[in-house]
């Protein structure tokens, strides 16, 4: 009986993991710092007086956050598992201001269950801060320029 349990745990932990494997989140394009209008310049740190209007996952491991009605910025990240699909964004208790080196935590769900930060296993370095402009219209690809040369006939 041990070894038919044993068995079917087994089948069921290779499908699982077969299955997470084949999925995942589409390629994101990186953020060119030369093209792209939208951001900014890099900053050393983000202090805070109160919480944060909006955040999103722009690609990859980067999530923009709106500070204030005329203050954004751009979190370039570490390894950050829960960036693309982040519902609840934190910073650790005692910090007001963030800088390159500190840790954010990023959840997956709006409300999520660990407080004590020596538990959580969602924490996201910070690697860079940049002044971001989400109104700048994106660059747009070469292929998609219109061409300026006249037409033969």
């Amino acid at each position: 009986m041990q070894q038919r349990l044993l068995t079917i745990l087994f089948i069921w932990l290779a499908v699982t993991l077969t299955a997470a494997c084949a999925t995942s989140s589409p390629v994101q394009p990186e953020i060119d710092q030369d093209t792209d209008p939208r951001l900014g310049r890099l900053v050393d740190s983000v202090c805070f007086s109160g919480s944060l209007i909006r955040f999103y996952s722009v690609s990859g491991n980067k999530i923009a956050i709106r500070k204030s009605q005329s203050e954004a910025y751009l979190l370039r990240t570490g390894y950050c598992p829960n960036a693309a699909r982040a519902e609840a964004i934190s910073l650790p208790r005692d910090l007001r201001c963030l800088s390159r080196g500190d840790r954010i935590f990023v959840d997956d769900t709006p409300f999520p269950t660990q407080r004590d930060a020596a538990d959580r296993t969602n924490s996201c370095l910070v690697n860079g801060i940049f002044e971001w402009n989400e109104d700048a219209v994106e660059p747009e690809s070469d292929s998609a320029a219109p061409s300026d040369s006249p037409q033969s006939e």
